[in-house]
């Protein structure tokens, strides 16, 4: 079946068999022959395969280490506040096990990137954190590489501390919400006149290129081209999310404010494109920023059929030592698929996979291949059937996605070598 997205010039043609689109000039709602035998020899209208999940031939892996449920903020939006959770460290020991069972469960893996972000401040356990780095790299071979990775709040960011991150090369990324109006209005700290000014200066201090910047979207993200010029000069990578549950702060209003700021961004976007500046829009594209994503997606023309890698390649562990579906499901019960002591509950965990991917909520939409689909720990936090979208949320990304197309086609019209440097590098840093 083929579906039909009509924009202002274009029309895009979506094979909801294939997940596969293609860009038609002018309004169509059909296909001419000579257009059917040009897509058919393109594979547009082969169908999506999709095959069972076997952990045991994965090549890369995700999982979560919840290093530390302590934190030294008190952001306005945080999803502590809606769970009953112990302040705890999770020991170097349990970690250590953990990352071993991670790895008799993917005995394939190449690429091992382990998460240590939960739901505190990893820094509060940076001495645990530096026992993994030493784990990570006596573990680490030529052919399989173990790397450590978190988020932090940057508030305690020092010499000392940056300079061991940077002598072993950990890659990190840092909390911080648009400039410094924004930012305060809801990252409070304790005994903090302003969490943006320390952590500003923190930043100041560490080498570009080993950090990105993960910056939630609420109600007060406006000027989004101004905080993207200030993240792509400091940081190597940008992730700007809209935040994750609602706590007031995310409506329809929200939603409107940020499709018309994604519209800026966007074109300003397509002019350094155009102008084959890619330095200025790498760095949206090498993780999973709420835009970035899409329109690497769109660009690179390759459908989805997950949003993520829940229950199989990003398993994490809290500080209890249970096993949960991803980190963003530490600390409820209802993502639970197993523990240390007994490992993997597999019926729990493909029970999951397949709700991910028979998306019932989601079977005629258009965007569901660039989407991918709901987040499950979103989806409970609406129904506990997980059986009701937000719909404001999908209105959002559709909107999104239909910028992203805009994106694509001006650029194919504009200067076609850019748009094809584009799509390589989008293919490289491909990420569902």
């Amino acid at each position: 079946m083929i579906k039909y997205l009509i924009l202002k010039d274009f029309t895009v043609a979506i094979n909801m068999d294939s997940g596969l689109s293609t860009m038609i000039d002018g309004h169509v709602t059909d296909l001419n022959e000579n257009v059917r035998n040009v897509l058919n020899s393109r594979g547009f209208f082969n169908k999506i395969q999709y095959n069972k999940i076997d952990k045991s031939t994965m090549t890369i892996v995700n999982p979560t280490i919840c290093i530390s449920s302590a934190c030294n903020l008190k952001c306005k939006y945080c999803y502590r506040s809606n769970m009953d959770i112990s302040t705890n460290t999770l020991p170097f020991q349990t970690a250590k096990k953990f990352i071993d069972s991670i790895i008799s469960i993917y005995p394939d893996y190449e690429y091992l990137r382990i998460d240590l972000t939960g739901y505190g401040e990893p820094l509060l356990a940076f001495s645990e954190i530096k026992k993994l780095v030493i784990y990570a790299e006596e573990r680490s071979t030529s052919n399989k590489k173990i790397d450590i990775g978190f988020t932090t709040n940057g508030v305690l960011l020092n010499d000392e501390i940056i300079d061991y991150l940077e002598q072993h090369k950990i890659y990190y990324g840092i909390s911080i919400d648009g400039l410094k109006k924004q930012n305060d209005a809801y990252r409070k700290g304790y005994n903090i006149r302003s969490v943006f000014d320390l952590v500003d200066l923190n930043i100041s201090k560490v080498n570009k290129k080993m950090i990105g910047v993960s910056s939630t979207l609420t109600n007060k993200s406006k000027k989004i081209i101004r905080m993207y010029n200030y993240y792509q000069k400091k940081f190597n990578v940008v992730t700007m999310k809209p935040v994750r549950l609602n706590s007031g702060l995310y409506d329809l209003k929200t939603s409107n404010m940020l499709i018309k700021e994604y519209r800026k961004l966007s074109k300003k976007l397509l002019t350094h494109a155009i102008n084959e500046d890619f330095g200025y829009i790498l760095p949206i594209l090498r993780d999973e920023d709420f835009f970035g994503k899409y329109l690497k997606r769109v660009v690179a023309n390759v459908p989805v059929i997950a949003r993520c890698g829940a229950a199989t390649t990003k398993i994490a562990i809290d500080v209890d030592q249970n096993f949960y579906i991803c980190g963003a499901a530490i600390g409820n019960k209802k993502f639970i698929i197993g523990d240390l002591s007994s490992g993997i509950d597999e019926k729990k965990s493909d029970d999951i996979v397949n709700e991910i991917i028979d998306r019932k909520l989601c079977t005629d939409c258009w965007a569901k291949y660039v989407c991918g689909g709901p987040c499950l720990v979103q989806l409970h936090n609406i129904s506990q059937d997980r059986d009701i979208l937000d719909e404001n949320f999908c209105y959002l990304i559709k909107e999104t996605i239909k910028i992203t197309y805009e994106f694509k086609y001006n650029l194919i019209k504009s200067n076609s070598e850019s748009y094809k440097f584009l799509y390589s590098k989008c293919l490289d840093m491909y990420y569902i």
